[in-house]
């Protein structure tokens, strides 16, 4: 390209789990996960849901707006399976 550099409109997360060696009882398979999003819904939903799950006592405004749409248990709840913290 000429000029100015254009990058991508979107970012590509890629995690691997299991055992690289032969198959054992303990980890039987190796898998490897990708995920792609838009820049945009990264900035928009993933990120403001990722800090109040890291940081929790600290005010994020845009969770608090993207929260109204997030589904909750008929107790009015926020579900914790669509919000986890993994290891």
């Amino acid at each position: 390209m000429t000029g100015r550099q254009r990058y991508s409109d979107y970012i590509v997360y890629v995690d691997e789990a299991g055992d690289h060696g032969p198959a054992t009882p303990e980890f039987p398979v190796f898998v490897l996960a990708f995920c792609l999003l838009q820049k945009l819904e990264y900035a928009d939903v993933a990120r403001p849901i990722g800090l109040t799950v890291v940081r929790p006592g600290q005010p994020n405004r845009a969770f608090d707006l993207l929260s109204a749409k997030l589904r909750r248990s008929p107790a009015g709840v926020l579900t914790a399976w669509a919000i986890q913290r993994l290891p």
